[in-house]
């Protein structure tokens, strides 16, 4: 059914509930897409020989099943209803997880897909979208284990107008907080819950990624991985791990014996907090001066250029030794308007993964 032409009433994400106001619309259908090439990827019918990533294309996907949804004429909702799937659609599924994939499985974090659609514990019906694990043969930034991968898309009409990280985020706690509560022995290894968002904007379709993640033996509640840049900012500490409470604010200090050094954070929190020192210029290009004074210990920046970015001892990122940075793609010289030495800038992306490689302490 072309759902373009025919009103499919769907569960409305504000209130949980079909109240005639919300129907099937193209953020929806891009949202199952996202499922369902999963899928086909990782987990494919029986006797159906998967089709990565790489290889699918709009010619994969003709329709797609919609979840709990009522179709015209029904007085009900049905656990599942196919749908016609446009080019357009399936275009920004397919982006969205080549994308999405690409940063979770490249450095820093490299990670590999171990399960889609993974059946969550007995305390809770729902699955995780993606279980994935810490690769062998490389380092990656986060923890040594499993975590739990929650896929959200969303169209938005404003980054500000709403509390979207926040409203998300508490979206994914029950599935964790229930793995977390379970008395199996096998969830030891499970790390973190990191949600995806990939968000589209109303009215230019444009798409950007985001994510955040949140520790399972730890009490900060979330932390952001990337993105998030001009949303609204909401702090709570609602989103804590629930077995592991937070410390009231008055509580009194926790004593060390001597000679025992103080738990390092995770690198991702330490890049969070990090990024609040950095200076933007323009979009995700950041003053390179302004994050080699963040560092603990700082290092010089008056000699920036030939030392980190085309010298002998310059930065390389990706795997094993690999590359230095390139000119125009990871680094720059932006042009002042009233003259001067042009300021050098780096791609955020490209100094998280200086970040991790060179000044992460672990």
């Amino acid at each position: 059914m072309d759902y373009t032409r025919h009103k499919i009433q769907a569960c409305s994400p504000a209130t949980k509930k079909f109240d005639g106001e919300y129907f099937v619309n193209s953020t929806l259908v891009v949202g199952a897409l996202v499922e369902a090439s999963m899928r086909l990827a990782y987990r494919p019918a029986i006797g159906t020989l998967q089709v990565p990533l790489v290889a699918q294309s709009p010619q994969t996907f003709t329709k797609v099943d919609l979840k709990n949804v009522i179709p015209p004429g029904a007085s009900k909702a049905v656990k599942s209803f196919p749908v016609k799937a446009f080019r357009d659609d399936v275009d920004k599924a397919l982006r969205i997880l080549r994308e999405g994939m690409g940063k979770l499985q490249e450095e820093p974090y490299r990670l590999e897909v171990a399960a889609v659609d993974h059946t969550g514990g007995s305390s809770c019906p729902t699955s995780h979208d993606t279980l994935m694990n810490t690769r062998v043969g490389g380092k990656s930034c986060l923890p040594v284990g499993s975590y739990s991968i929650e896929w959200r898309v969303r169209c938005v009409g404003s980054k500000t107008s709403f509390a979207w990280e926040d409203t998300l985020t508490r979206e994914c706690m029950p599935l964790w907080q229930a793995e977390l509560q379970t008395a199996s022995r096998k969830r030891a290894l499970l790390q973190a819950r990191i949600l995806m968002f990939a968000c589209i904007m109303k009215g230019t379709g444009s798409i950007s990624l985001h994510a955040s993640i949140n520790y399972s033996k730890l009490t900060t509640g979330w932390q952001q991985l990337f993105g998030w840049s001009g949303f609204k900012v909401v702090k709570t500490a609602e989103n804590a791990s629930p077995a592991l409470a937070v410390a009231p604010v008055n509580s009194a200090p926790v004593a060390r014996q001597p000679g025992v050094a103080a738990p390092v954070e995770a690198p991702a929190v330490q890049w969070r907090k990090l990024q609040c020192k950095l200076v933007v210029l323009e979009g995700d290009w950041i003053k390179i001066n302004s994050f080699c004074s963040a560092l603990r210990p700082k290092i010089l920046s008056n000699q920036a250029k030939r030392d980190y970015i085309v010298g002998s001892t310059a930065w390389r990122i990706g795997s094993g030794q690999g590359s230095k940075l390139v000119h125009k793609t990871h680094w720059d010289n932006k042009a002042c308007r009233r003259g001067g030495a042009p300021p050098l800038i780096v791609k955020r992306s490209a100094l998280e993964q200086v970040f991790y490689k060179y000044y992460a302490k672990k």
